[in-house]
C-alpha cells in the first residue's frame, strides 16, 4: 500500500524529468533515508506508479492517482494556527488566480523559519519545508497536490488544470 512518503518521492522525480538522479542525491534533496527512498519505489512500483528497470515514474498513472485519489488516500485535517510556509492554494500558481480575503487564515506547513501564521497542514512528508525552498518547482507541485487533498471544487480544478499543464497528463 502506497504512504505518503512514496507519493512525496514520485513527485520529486516527476518534476526531475529525464534528469540523472541517484539514491543518494535523493536522499539529499528530500531529506529522507535512502533505504525508505528503496522501499518507497518499491510500494510505487507494485501500486503501478513506478518502473524501477526503467527509474521512471508512470506518468499517467500519477496523473490519475494526484487528480482523483490523492484526496481519499491522504485527506488533510486542517490543524491548529501556526508558523509556517505557505501551500495548497495560499501559494504559487493559484494563488495568482484566486481573491483572498485580507486577513483570512491560510493554509501551511509548519516551520519554523516560516513567515506566515496559518493553519496548519501536515505535508507529505515532514522534510517538504526544507525540500521545497531548494527547489521551486518541486514546491509549486507539492503545494498543488496540497489543493487536491484539501481545497474547494474550483481551487481543484484549477489545481487539475496545472498538474496537466506540468506534466502532461490527461486525466
Amino acid at each position: 500500500m502506497l504512504h505518503e512518503q512514496d507519493l512525496y518521492i514520485l513527485l520529486k522525480i516527476a518534476v526531475l524529468q529525464n534528469q540523472r538522479w541517484t539514491f543518494s542525491s535523493l536522499s539529499e534533496s528530500l531529506e529522507i533515508s535512502t533505504s525508505q527512498i528503496h522501499l518507497g519505489l518499491r510500494r510505487a512500483e507494485e501500486s503501478r506508479l513506478y518502473y524501477s528497470s526503467e527509474r521512471r515514474v508512470v506518468r499517467q498513472a500519477l496523473g490519475e492517482f494526484i487528480t482523483h485519489g490523492v484526496k481519499y488516500s491522504f485527506p488533510v485535517i486542517p490543524g491548529k494556527l501556526e508558523r509556517g510556509m505557505l501551500t495548497s492554494f495560499a501559494a504559487f500558481p493559484i494563488k495568482e488566480r484566486l481573491i483572498i480575503e485580507p486577513g483570512s487564515h491560510l493554509p501551511v506547513w509548519p516551520d519554523s523559519e516560516g513567515e506566515v501564521v496559518g493553519y496548519s497542514i501536515k505535508p507529505l512528508h515532514s522534510g517538504a519545508p526544507k525540500a521545497a525552498k531548494r527547489d521551486p518547482d518541486f514546491y509549486e507541485l507539492l503545494a498543488l497536490v496540497d489543493v487536491l487533498r484539501e481545497g474547494k471544487v474550483r481551487e481543484r480544478n484549477l489545481a487539475k488544470n496545472f498538474i496537466n499543464e506540468l506534466f502532461h497528463f490527461r486525466s
